[in-house]
């Protein structure tokens, strides 16, 4: 236990207890004694101490052995998870979904999964269940190094892990995880297209593309050709994380040749654009240079009048929100009022994925109104 710390050197203190946490294993708790009461000083201090209580709880919920968890965490078959039928039938099936945002999409999931009547209280409410439920499931294990706590270290896949949950909490930036994660959930239910499975559906109505939050550094920045093609889509929407802070989208309408950029923020990106029309260009002379379709038109490019945030915390949420509204023309669809609702969802929603992908028996953190 570190007690009475000064307020001086808090960079320092915060590397040194985060060390003591990942050698010992052992929760600190960690108080600070402030010289003075201003409030941005008040939240810097309380920020360190999440930080350090996010350490150990990382430490101490991970899985350090290659034994198998406690809980095992063992994805379904393929054949299980979409009903027997191939992937490209399943994706026409949720295609009903199609035309519809976030909002109604995660609500539509979380009544088919039956946890609508768990989403009672906040966002760390539910997380704080989360994380209770996992304690008491936790089952010592003996190991060379001593007595550690396996359990599983993801709850939906290899991409969401508890650490990205927790970010889902009020007044914390979302990370990328959660972003690319529940992209690809809202791809599958409404029969767009990801990574995972790239083939545009024949004869949707509107062919979407939803990209990653490495699109941007690793395509676009690194200026490589897409191994898609271009012209395959009606919208590309890519998830931005720019200037390590911030989450933008940018969405290109393909058939009209457009690129918007949705700031939650109000700025104009107009830098962020023009290099993602330079990567539009290319991409359109390489499909032409090798005997694609012929286009001349030039790419037109503004800033989107979007919804905006009053605080410094959601622009993740803001994102997640701005690429499944953005293409169907309702600028206004969601608001900072839908922000708390959304966050706690999602907690739940990751569970509920959890539940119909993982074998074994399902996890039910959540306290429902009966408890």
């Amino acid at each position: 236990m570190f007690e009475a710390l000064p307020q001086k050197s808090l960079a320092i203190l915060e590397s040194k207890i985060r060390s003591e946490i990942q050698t010992s294993g052992a929760e600190v708790h960690v108080v600070i004694d402030l010289d003075n009461d201003e409030a941005s000083q008040q939240r810097h201090c309380q920020e360190i101490q999440a930080r350090c209580l996010d350490t150990w709880f990382e430490i101490s919920f991970k899985a350090t052995t290659s034994k198998k968890t406690s809980i095992p965490y063992k994805v379904k078959a393929p054949q299980i998870i979409l009903d027997d039928m191939p992937l490209a039938e399943f994706r026409k099936q949720q295609n009903s979904l199609a035309g519809h945002g976030a909002k109604s999409v995660i609500s539509h999931l979380l009544l088919k999964a039956g946890a609508e009547a768990e989403i009672q209280g906040t966002a760390l409410d539910l997380i704080n269940q989360l994380r209770q439920w996992v304690r008491s499931h936790r089952i010592p294990a003996a190991t060379q190094e001593g007595s550690v706590v396996i359990v599983p270290e993801t709850i939906v896949s290899s991409e969401l892990t508890l650490r990205s949950i927790v970010t889902l909490e009020e007044g914390r930036w979302i990370n990328s995880e959660v972003i690319n994660n529940y992209l690809v959930t809202h791809a599958l239910n409404t029969g767009a297209s990801c990574g995972h499975f790239p083939d545009p559906l024949p004869g949707v109505q509107s062919r979407v593309f939803y990209a990653d939050t490495t699109f941007l550094p690793y395509v676009v920045v690194g200026k490589r050709k897409w191994r898609h093609n271009l012209f395959d889509y009606d919208f590309i929407v890519i998830p931005c994380h720019v200037n390590a802070n911030h989450y933008v989208a940018l969405v290109a309408n393909v058939a009209t040749f457009h690129l918007e950029s949705w700031d939650s923020l109000g700025n104009s990106q107009d830098y962020l654009r023009q290099i993602m029309i330079g990567w539009l260009d290319n991409e359109m002379s390489n499909r032409q240079h090798h005997g694609g379709r012929q286009e001349t038109s030039t790419w037109t490019t503004r800033a989107a009048a979007c919804p905006l945030q009053d605080n410094g915390d959601d622009c993740g949420v803001f994102t997640l929100l701005a690429a499944t509204y953005s293409h169907l023309g309702v600028a206004d669809a969601y608001c900072q009022g839908d922000v708390a609702v959304v966050r706690k969802q999602l907690v739940a929603l990751a569970v509920a994925m959890g539940n119909l992908f993982r074998e074994g028996r399902a996890w039910a953190p959540f306290l429902r109104m009966e408890d």
